[in-house]
């Protein structure tokens, strides 16, 4: 299963030629950081696949968990297509989340 998951480079400082070639190549604001494309059943459904947005640890107690608006959209629209979509703020959250989907716990 974990061949199936890659990051996404949507994020990041860029100089302005390279952020206009990413957007023409589809890149776009607040899509997550990490897509685990398997799906699993649970709770008596299937879920597509899991989104990991990654966030600092200084974001975990501010204003939306430190998302933005456009995070924000993306993480309901996903969730509304039948994928499971997390927030975490360090790499070991992120590994616990993925074990934890991949046995269908969340």
């Amino acid at each position: 299963q974990l061949k199936n998951l890659f990051a996404i480079p949507n994020g990041g400082n860029r100089h302005i030629v390279e952020a206009v070639k990413f957007v023409g190549t589809g890149t776009r604001a607040g899509v997550p950081d990490i897509c685990l494309a398997w799906s699993v059943f649970r709770l008596g459904i299937y879920c597509h696949g899991l989104f990991i947005e990654m966030k600092k640890e200084i974001y975990r107690n501010r204003k939306n968990s430190g998302r933005s608006e456009e995070q924000i959209d993306w993480g309901n629209r996903l969730t509304a297509a039948g994928y499971c979509v997390k927030t975490c703020y360090n790499w070991e959250e992120a590994r616990d989340t993925i074990l934890k989907y991949l046995e269908g716990e969340l």
